[in-house]
């Protein structure tokens, strides 16, 4: 019986084989596959591999081999980009850096979320300031370009997405009295007391504290508002929640009788930007008040 490789044509198995490089890429590295369309002949399996031997070599070498973004672009389009800030023309100076970080290898997408002057503002700093996998230059005769993805959670983390993970994240933890309060690490050094400051391990012994009050918590639902901005400057994550609590003097006899206490409302979360990421400051839900 033939073997149904022996039936493949050399193209075939090059496909084949680039798909099975990928996987691997992907597997080890996390690496992501985007290509962008250029303006001769088709992109060949041929080039695809020699393309992905170039990316293997470069992740095998490491964060070492990465280099700023504003290294691939050209400085008259970051200072024409400027030029057109400074004009208050957002879009425009957003529109000429994406157009100058195409062609030199590295893409990016604006959020939803973010302003006009926003996104100027993040893609002239600290996009131009992020290290990448040097892109492979163009193949000669090449229709598409192999592009390096950065995109703004990945340089970031301080988006709208991130304070609801870390809010609902935080809450459940609070809220799983039954296991170890595992979120430490999500505080800053100083926390909201009231009106007062506390330290981290201060702030950690008072939410330890209150859970143990109770021998059991059941969280209800939980609604997100979104981010908003204080009187004071500070930024805040809304929400909605409820949870049913059980205190440990409650008996199941005393439970029955209606020991149980519901808790629903408002809360926030307090969070402040440490080194292009959130840490929070301050924790107000139903029941409790950091």
């Amino acid at each position: 019986m033939s073997n149904p490789a022996d039936q493949l044509s050399p193209e075939e198995r090059i496909r084949i084989q680039n798909e099975l490089t990928k996987s691997d890429l992907t597997d080890k590295h996390g690496a992501a596959f985007e290509f962008v369309p250029g303006n001769s002949e088709d992109f060949t399996p041929e080039m695809e591999q020699q393309f992905l031997k170039n990316i293997a070599r470069i992740e095998d070498a490491g964060k070492d081999s990465y280099v700023p973004i504003r290294s691939l672009v050209e400085n008259e389009a970051i200072e024409t980009a400027a030029a057109k800030a400074k004009q208050e023309q957002w879009d425009e100076a957003s529109d000429h850096l994406l157009e100058a970080c195409l062609a030199g290898g590295v893409m990016t997408e604006k959020p939803n979320w973010i302003s006009p002057r926003g996104w100027y503002t993040f893609l002239s700093t600290d996009f131009l300031e992020h290290t990448v996998p040097p892109p492979p230059p163009l193949e000669d005769g090449a229709t598409q370009r192999h592009m390096v993805g950065a995109f703004y959670d990945q340089v970031r983390q301080d988006s709208p997405e991130t304070m609801l993970l870390m809010t609902s994240n935080l809450l459940l933890d609070i809220l799983n009295v039954e296991e170890g309060f595992a979120s430490t690490h999500v505080f800053a050094d100083e926390v909201r007391n009231g009106q007062e400051l506390q330290s981290r391990d201060s702030a950690v012994s008072k939410i330890n504290a209150w859970r143990k009050k109770w021998t059991s918590v059941e969280p209800g639902g939980f609604n997100p508002g979104g981010p908003m901005r204080g009187p004071d400057g500070a930024t805040y994550f809304r929400f909605e929640c409820s949870y049913k609590a059980t205190p440990v003097s409650s008996s199941e006899t005393a439970t029955s009788k209606g020991k149980v206490t519901l808790y629903d409302g408002d809360g926030v979360v307090q969070f402040i930007s440490v080194d292009k990421h959130l840490e929070v400051v301050g924790l107000m839900m139903p029941g409790f008040e950091l």
